[in-house]
């Protein structure tokens, strides 16, 4: 079952550590309620998949900055070289 526009807000507002700790003590089946959420229970096999899309969006975002952090220091390195060729060749 997706989860509803209640639901993903309510886990937003949560915050994955808060979600992971009521996870603790939900039953162990995907079908299972987990309580205390605005929304009313939800099923850990929904929080269990948002979890998965947010540790995949977490990690894409540090691979987009790592490479945007990668393309800065070699567009530097080009401005640098290009300078110190202007020097040299005057």
């Amino acid at each position: 079952m997706a989860l509803t526009r209640d639901a993903r807000t309510a886990l937003e507002a949560a915050g994955t550590a808060n979600v992971r700790d009521k996870l603790r003590y939900a039953g162990p089946g995907r079908g299972a309620a987990v309580p205390g959420f605005a929304s009313g229970d939800i099923t850990r096999g929904d929080i269990e998949d948002w979890l998965t899309d947010k540790e995949r969006a977490e990690k894409n975002d540090l691979r987009r900055r790592a490479n945007l952090g990668i393309a800065i220091s070699l567009f530097s390195m080009a401005v640098g070289l290009a300078g110190l060729l202007v020097a040299l060749l005057k």
